[in-house]
C-alpha cells in the first residue's frame, strides 16, 4: 500500500504543479493583454490628439485666409475710392 500512497501523492503533486503552472501562464497572458490594451488606448489617444491638432491648424489657416481676403477686399475698395476721388477731382478741375 505504501507504493500506492506514494504514487497518489506524486500524481497529486504533479497535478498541483500543472495547476500552478497554468495559473502562472494565465497571469502572464493577462498581464500581456492588459499592457496591449493600455498601448491601444495610448495609441488612440495620440491619434485623437493629432487629429485635433490638424483640425485646429486647418481652422487657423482658414481664419488666416479669411483675414487676408478681408484685408485685400478693404485694400481694393480703398484703391477704388481713391481712384474715383481722383477722377472726380480731375473732372472737376478740368471743368473749371
Amino acid at each position: 500500500m505504501p507504493d500506492v500512497d506514494k504514487q497518489r501523492k506524486e500524481r497529486e503533486r504533479k497535478a498541483q504543479q500543472r495547476i500552478d503552472q497554468e495559473r502562472a501562464e494565465r497571469r502572464v497572458r493577462d498581464e500581456q493583454e492588459r499592457i496591449r490594451q493600455q498601448k491601444d488606448i495610448e495609441r488612440r489617444r495620440i491619434q485623437l490628439m493629432a487629429i485635433k491638432q490638424q483640425e485646429e491648424k486647418k481652422e487657423a489657416e482658414i481664419r488666416e485666409g479669411e483675414a487676408k481676403s478681408r484685408d485685400l477686399i478693404k485694400e481694393l475698395e480703398e484703391k477704388r475710392r481713391m481712384r474715383l476721388a481722383q477722377e472726380r477731382a480731375e473732372g472737376n478741375f478740368s471743368n473749371q
